[in-house]
């Protein structure tokens, strides 16, 4: 069949949202599909090498950033290059990723009589100017949520909230790992452990990164050689530098920026737990990656993390903005290494039973035909 997936971002812009999108299409063209990727990113040199998809860019300065009005203007102007994309390409079903794409789906959607779906990527809180909280009592009326086939979330409790909103009956489809390049190695021959954290993350005030950083301090109390790597960028890497200096940490806090994604793998099978202090998640993929690399976990208990956790026992879930549970989590860790290589195994099954993109990709098949017919 022909699918056709809106994304306002995509590759080689890094985002959770960004490789989910790559990954599922290009699982979908394994398994025989024509996937076309409609985009207002600029175009890069690389297309080829990180899509087996066609992608369809139409670059559009500063989208979607600026203010509202702004972001109205240049949104409008991205819907009608898309619509007239997907005119050209008539596919069977059209895929929008998060609200704000399902306008351009609804309206050719509904001129070529092609279905359509929306898949949410985030929290209703975060949807933007198109789903505004505001309006919460009139989501169900609005003809682009109204006329899509199928919603899907990304975990049951943005499930919850969103059906009796809505007026719908939501779907709730996870995101998936590679596990061609996320898996783990057995550490050999190590005389002395190693306590390394790592964090996987954009660099702004929602991923909750200073309560990582602030929790160093207790735990370099009774372990001196422990480091926190964070690999990622963002407005709010200044702030968080600061934070480092101010409590003598340069030493054990280690900036990594953004890396190429294809290092990702190395720097977490090279570390012993995976961090994530986060204030709001829809779905962290970074999640998936680290427990396919076979890191035990600790979570604060946002998105999907609770759904994973408690059924797979794979690490310690720790209140939001809290320093000290952080460090009692890790220091709890890093005491036991039948616990920690237990965790480790137990993330490994997780994403081998139900959770790579291979698995994920077939349900996201399964749904489109049930559209289509």
């Amino acid at each position: 069949m022909k699918i056709c997936i809106i994304v306002t971002h995509y590759l080689p812009h890094i985002g959770g949202l960004e490789l989910a999108t790559n990954h599922l299409a290009n699982e979908l063209t394994r398994l025989g599909h024509e996937v076309h990727i409609i985009t207002p990113q600029a175009s890069v040199a690389t297309d080829k090498a990180i899509d087996t998809a066609i992608v369809h860019r139409f670059p559009i300065p500063g989208y979607p950033e600026g203010n509202t009005l702004l972001v109205l203007l240049k949104g409008f102007l991205f819907f009608k290059k898309a619509i007239d994309c997907i005119n050209k390409i008539r596919p069977d079903v059209i895929q929008a990723q998060n609200v704000t794409n399902s306008f351009p789906a609804y309206l050719v959607g509904k001129k070529i009589n092609c279905p359509y779906i929306i898949a949410m990527q985030g929290d209703l809180e975060l949807m933007g100017i198109f789903l505004t909280p505001l309006l919460k009592n009139y989501w169900s009326y609005l003809p682009h949520l109204k006329n899509a086939e199928r919603i899907i979330v990304l975990n049951k409790n943005t499930a919850l909230k969103a059906e009796p909103l809505l007026h719908k009956s939501i779907i709730v489809m996870a995101n998936g790992v590679d596990t061609n390049v996320f898996y783990p190695i057995k550490k050999q021959n190590i005389e002395v452990e190693t306590h390394k954290i790592i964090c996987v993350s954009r660099l702004d005030d929602k991923k909750g990164l200073e309560y990582a950083i602030q929790s160093m301090v207790d735990i370099l109390k009774l372990y001196p050689d422990a480091t926190l790597k964070i690999i990622g960028d963002g407005y709010y890497r200044q702030t968080l530098e600061q934070l480092v200096r101010t409590l003598n940490l340069t030493n054990s806090v280690h900036f990594m920026g953004l890396i190429p994604n294809n290092e990702i793998p190395n720097e977490l099978r090279a570390s012993d737990i995976f961090l994530l202090p986060s204030l709001h998640e829809g779905f962290a993929l970074t999640l998936l990656e680290a427990m396919a690399c076979g890191l035990p976990i600790v979570s604060t208990p946002v998105g999907s993390v609770p759904e994973i956790m408690n059924v797979w026992e794979n690490g310690i879930m720790v209140p939001l903005k809290d320093p000290d549970q952080i460090a009692k989590a890790i220091i709890t860790i890093f005491n036991d290494t039948a616990l920690k290589l237990k965790y480790g195994e137990r993330s490994v099954n997780a994403i081998n039973e139900s959770l790579t993109w291979k698995s994920i990709a077939k349900k996201y098949e399964t749904l489109y035909n049930s559209v289509i017919t």
